[in-house]
């Protein structure tokens, strides 16, 4: 069995969050469709992109677990 490749906490929440992100991008595929724009003038998602990327987060960490050695620094 080979060794697991390390990465840093960060750049784990950081891969998984950009993949998820562009998965819902994918999918969705009308920007205004995925992102909204709140009170404060900070664009997120809409709730149906929220819900998706939400799913896709969970399950891209779990495989991230899966593969990596996450390490705090």
């Amino acid at each position: 069995m080979r060794e697991k490749t390390t990465i840093t906490h960060e750049d784990f929440l950081e891969l998984s969050s950009d993949i998820a992100e562009a998965i819902v991008v994918n999918r969705i595929g009308n920007l205004d469709l995925v992102w909204v724009k709140g009170e404060d003038g900070v664009y997120n998602f809409t709730e149906e992109a929220q819900d998706i990327f939400n799913e896709n987060l969970d399950t891209i960490q779990q495989c991230f677990r899966n593969q990596f050695t996450i390490i705090n620094q």
